[in-house]
């Protein structure tokens, strides 16, 4: 079940705060990882993936961020959420936080991979097909939710 691809599966507004910012008077570079956490949420909850199975989930094991542009409040931001590949027991996507209105301005971009779980075990273990399915059923389109 190895594909080395681009599809987006979720694209939704992400709400900017004011405490976001830093001395700088732009955001801080680590509220971009909590902007990827939201649409992350947001995409597994809206694939219906539980995340409070006590048995089995998603654990993130690696996450990045490339800073491309300064980001000022107040803008209206877009996250977006490609799988770039789905291997036996992980998925690796490419995460966005861009302009609303100007989708092509990119404010940051990163990879994160997340390994299916066996809680109990506390190891990797392949992903069932329905959630492969679910999660690559997109895009996810929360502006129109």
């Amino acid at each position: 079940m190895n594909t080395e691809s681009l599809r987006r599966v979720y694209q939704g507004p992400t709400e900017m705060r004011w405490g976001d910012m830093d001395a700088y008077g732009h955001v801080n570079n680590v509220r971009f990882f909590d902007y990827f956490q939201e649409a992350r949420v947001l995409w597994l909850n809206q694939a219906e993936v539980d995340m409070t199975d006590p048995d089995y989930g998603f654990v993130v094991v690696h996450i990045s961020c490339d800073f491309t542009r300064e980001l000022g409040y107040p803008t209206r931001l877009l996250s977006t959420i490609d799988v770039t590949k789905v291997g036996r027991s992980s998925i690796t996507i490419v995460q966005s936080v861009c302009d609303f209105n100007a989708p092509e301005i990119v404010y940051g971009r990163g990879n994160t991979v997340m390994v299916w779980r066996d809680h109990q075990q506390g190891h990797a273990c392949p992903m069932p097909q329905s959630v492969v399915s679910r999660l690559l059923s997109g895009p996810i389109d929360s502006m129109k939710l």
